[in-house]
């Protein structure tokens, strides 16, 4: 059974700082190949449009449909899934998945109005600390150790195809088995409630030991994190962390 754009209008890739406008113009090019239409850039370097087409050859509707941001927090604020590609492995855990394990879990996360992400780093160093703690899991491509560095466009490529599979499979499922029934949390809202946590931490430590706060908000984050609040106890959790703040604050204030 043929799979169009359809099966993946809640799915972007997301590219975050590309430097080299030939892996543009591939991944351009193998999303058209494979039928993901949603491709976001994060500042990017400077390209002409043009030569990424001659690269991508019939990719001109995605190469159209490109979203550019001044920032990641921005690509990915209404996100409520984002899988973040990797050969790092972190001390703060959160689920490891191969290119097969991960393309199901993306499908069944995201819809058009709050897309699944999946995101892709520099191709120099790949994505940092502050971009993997945006992630509700990582992706890892199981090459052997002593040349485990992929070309962006290959590692795009093989998640690519993993998810045409994947949304094959699922075409031959009741489409309700592969939509969660409410929705996530988006990137934005995860923000909000984040900084709601940083406002309490920093209440409840006035006098600051040097990193304990960044230590312990890298921890939460990630407990929060992996266990995908929806929109609704994400904002919940912000009211709690503020009100308790706000409590702390007034303590302090009432004993000098």
């Amino acid at each position: 059974m043929s799979t169009g754009n359809h099966s993946f209008s809640g799915i972007v890739l997301v590219l975050d700082r590309p430097r080299d406008p030939v892996n543009v113009g591939a991944v351009v090019r193998l999303m058209g190949n494979f039928g993901l239409p949603r491709l976001r850039l994060v500042d990017p370097a400077a390209f002409d449009p043009a030569q990424v087409l001659r690269l991508a050859r019939r990719g001109q509707a995605v190469l159209e449909g490109v979203t550019h941001y001044p920032s990641l927090p921005e690509a990915l604020a209404d996100c409520g899934y984002v899988i973040g590609t990797t050969r790092r492995m972190r001390a703060i855990a959160r689920p490891v998945l191969s290119p097969e394990e991960a393309a199901p879990a993306l499908l069944a996360a995201g819809n058009a109005e709050r897309p699944a992400a999946i995101l892709f780093g520099p191709e120099d160093f790949g994505l940092d600390n502050s971009a993997l703690d945006r992630c509700h899991a990582l992706l890892t491509i199981p090459a052997v150790p002593e040349d485990a560095s992929l070309n962006l466009a290959q590692a795009a490529l093989l998640v690519a195809y993993e998810l045409r599979l994947a949304a094959l499979k699922l075409h031959e499922l009741p489409h309700e088995e592969s939509v969660p029934s409410v929705p996530p949390a988006s990137g934005a809202d995860l923000e909000v409630m984040f900084s709601g946590l940083r406002a309490m931490l920093e209440a409840m430590h006035p006098v600051q030991i040097p990193g304990r706060t960044e230590q312990t908000m890298a921890r939460v984050r990630a407990l929060l994190t992996r266990a995908r609040p929806t929109e609704a106890e994400a904002h919940l959790l912000e009211g709690i962390f503020q009100h308790v703040a706000h409590g702390l604050a007034d303590k302090q204030e009432r004993h000098g």
